[in-house]
């Protein structure tokens, strides 16, 4: 087989078959891959579609008393950036791996502090020892 698209399109055959497939991506890869997408679209039309289209919603019928609900969409709106980086740290492996190493390291590992106050004739001495 000469190249994956030529091969494919010599055999006349217009099946994909999972070795075909593997060849490209392991399954682990597609599988995460798929989630990723699933869970970007979702945000977006969380964050993006839905506050975009309520608002024009608004406009369009000229609903009163709506400030409140406006300031909500555009929050949504606006918060959309910080939400995707939290889900594309959250879902490629290398930078959750970061991120966990940076948490365990800053917040959750003990530090020993040892801490020994020395007078010696009216003048105190503090030392921290790490």
């Amino acid at each position: 087989m000469s190249g994956f698209p030529i091969g494919f399109l010599r055999n006349g055959n217009h099946q994909l078959t999972a070795s075909m497939l593997g060849f490209f991506f392991g399954v682990k890869v597609k599988q995460s891959l798929i989630i990723s997408s699933l869970a970007q679209l979702a945000l977006s039309v969380i964050f993006i579609i839905i506050p975009i289209s309520t608002f024009f919603g608004i406009i369009c019928f000229q609903i009163t008393n709506t400030a409140n609900l406006t300031c909500i969409l555009f929050c949504f709106f606006v918060s959309y950036a910080i939400i995707e980086s939290i889900a594309t740290l959250y879902f490629v492996r290398p930078y959750r791996k970061a991120m966990q190493q940076i948490v365990y390291r800053n917040f959750l590992k003990k530090k020993n502090k040892a801490v020994s106050i020395l007078v010696v004739s009216q003048v105190a001495a503090i030392s921290i020892n790490k």
